[in-house]
């Protein structure tokens, strides 16, 4: 079984299961952000997932703190 799939708001950085709908823009997050699941965005995914706060690592516009899954950035 692979690894859940999911899609990272742009605005936020909270994340949802993947669907088409929401990584063609076509559902909005809650904060009003886009969603995107592209390959570079399951790679920002992961680094957050595994507890990375560095922008450098991550490909963030700056460090993330304070992040959880379900609230995205504090």
């Amino acid at each position: 079984m692979s690894d859940p799939k999911y899609v990272l708001c742009q605005n936020c950085l909270k994340l949802k299961p993947f669907t088409d709908d929401r990584h063609n823009s076509e559902e909005q997050c809650e904060c009003g952000g886009d969603f995107c699941g592209c390959l570079y965005c399951q790679e920002t995914i992961e680094g957050l997932l595994a507890g990375e706060t560095k922008a450098e690592v991550l490909g963030t516009k700056c460090d993330v703190n304070g992040w959880t899954a379900e609230g995205g950035r504090a």
